[in-house]
């Protein structure tokens, strides 16, 4: 995986635009999209800040596009963790689908655990307007 595209495809896993990417980098969408297809090389330095932006290590960032293998940890409200692999693109795909369907999931869960505590909160209710029963 050419470095261009670890950087694509961490922005997306980041759910980032390239608008937000660029303006942190303080250059233009224009600017930033040529980093993403490859049209423009990266120094050093630019590789830096990118790694900062997506909240990673430089070095993580340029191995993990020779190695074509990006695994990304992220701990969120419901402690998912994103696993990206760059090998090969049909696994990428599947892998992706599969953590939209964890996402979903997660969701459902959460609506439940409301539901459920609006339950035990209506049964309270009723039993202390009926404490005999």
């Amino acid at each position: 995986m050419k470095i261009y595209e670890t950087v694509r495809t961490i922005r997306n896993l980041k759910k980032m635009t390239q608008e937000d990417v660029a303006e942190k980098l303080d250059i233009s969408v224009n600017a930033y999209s040529k980093i993403e297809r490859g049209d423009t090389q990266l120094n050093f330095e630019r590789l830096n800040e990118l790694a900062a932006i997506f909240d990673m290590n430089v070095m993580d960032l340029i191995l993990s596009s020779e190695k074509g293998f990006i695994c990304l940890f992220s701990e969120n409200s419901q402690n998912n963790s994103n696993y990206y692999s760059g090998g090969d693109v049909a696994l990428s795909q599947e892998i992706q689908k599969l953590q939209m369907v964890i996402d979903y999931q997660n969701q459902l869960l959460s609506q439940l655990r409301g539901e459920n505590s609006m339950l035990k909160d209506m049964i309270d209710l009723l039993k202390s307007q009926n404490p005999d029963k």
